[in-house]
């Protein structure tokens, strides 16, 4: 249900992966449909992205960012494994606070992962071990279904706790397959993206588009733009601020940006990449009312947020981590 799909009455509050178009319009793109250039362009990207299960029954999108087999994708694409090998810590956000419905934190614990514990997964149809290398912020808030409610009755305490690390700009973690040395990587950046910045996604999405279902197993291209606020969304626009389930100021997060790309389930965790192949932001949230393609509701953290922690998380491993033979963009798809 992650990429997250927190489905709030009628409105949709989707947790997913990332939104729209790639050329003339079109939003998710079969590879097939593109030409010679655009296939180019996107080589490096295909060879470094794939479909992954750690979590049972909930596919999500990684994408290798060292040639040492480190890879990236979204926090909550491995919130199970990292419960079953003991990593997480839970406790109420509200201490004393009586409730009938109380908000539980829930930590990963830094120390632990030291340990560089492993989760058993499948990339694509092979099983794999993954070491758990670092996660984003402190964790997440449970339960899902009412951190929506929380954020609307309660939106100075929900900011205080996306404030100290969770939720929002904590949702990505960084992994590693021993050993692997993986055909192509694209490497993190902290350069700062500007509003109508052209961006580029490959997902593995999970969905049913133009009569065809996808599962998971499909690599799908998507470009668009940055987009200056959430409030520019269509889906803020449909609803209005009345209408939508959480406190709308409770989205916008220096951490993280807003595009315009089409990313669906099973997209969680897909890398955002700008015209020269550098990866500026994590596809974590996608806020929609329904499947369809509705523009400028993705959320995503930025890559710059991304490195900072890491340089205070595993400064030792920061080189590794980020030590990726960066192919060159053959060809520019801006001035196409």
């Amino acid at each position: 249900m992650k990429l997250r799909q927190l489905c709030l009455l009628l409105t949709g509050f989707y947790v997913m992966h990332a939104a729209p178009t790639a050329f003339g319009g079109t939003k998710l793109t079969p590879l097939k449909s593109l030409n010679e250039k655009q296939f180019s362009f996107l080589r490096p990207a295909l060879e470094a992205s794939f479909g992954f299960r750690l979590n049972p029954g909930v596919n999500c999108t990684g994408t290798f960012i060292s040639d040492n087999g480190h890879f990236i994708t979204a926090l909550h694409c491995i919130s199970a494994c990292l419960r079953k090998i003991g990593a997480l810590e839970r406790e109420p956000a509200f201490p004393g606070r009586i409730s009938l419905r109380p908000t539980y934190k829930v930590s990963v614990d830094e120390l632990f992962l030291k340990s560089n514990p492993v989760c058993k997964g499948k990339l694509g149809d092979k099983e794999v071990d993954v070491v758990v290398i670092a996660t984003g912020g402190k964790g997440w808030l449970e339960p899902r279904n009412g951190l929506a409610a929380l954020s609307k009755a309660s939106p100075d305490d929900y900011k205080e706790l996306v404030d100290d690390g969770f939720e929002h700009g904590a949702d990505y973690a960084v992994l590693q397959i021993p050993g692997l040395k993986p055909k192509a990587c694209l490497p993190l950046t902290d350069n700062e993206i500007a509003d109508g910045e052209i961006l580029h996604a490959v997902s593995y999405p999970c969905v049913k588009r133009n009569g065809v279902q996808y599962t998971g197993g499909t690599p799908l291209y998507t470009s668009g733009a940055k987009t200056g606020s959430f409030k520019e969304s269509a889906y803020y626009k449909k609803l209005g601020s009345s209408k939508i389930e959480f406190h709308v100021d409770s989205v916008e997060r220096h951490e993280t940006f807003f595009s315009d790309l089409d990313i669906e389930k099973c997209g969680s965790g897909t890398a955002v990449f700008d015209e020269n192949l550098n990866i500026v932001g994590i596809a974590t949230r996608v806020y929609k009312t329904s499947t369809k393609y509705e523009t400028g509701a993705l959320e995503s953290i930025r890559s710059s947020h991304i490195l900072k922690e890491l340089k205070n998380k595993r400064p030792a491993d920061l080189k590794s981590i980020t030590s990726c033979s960066a192919p060159s963009a053959p060809t520019s798809l801006v001035s196409r």
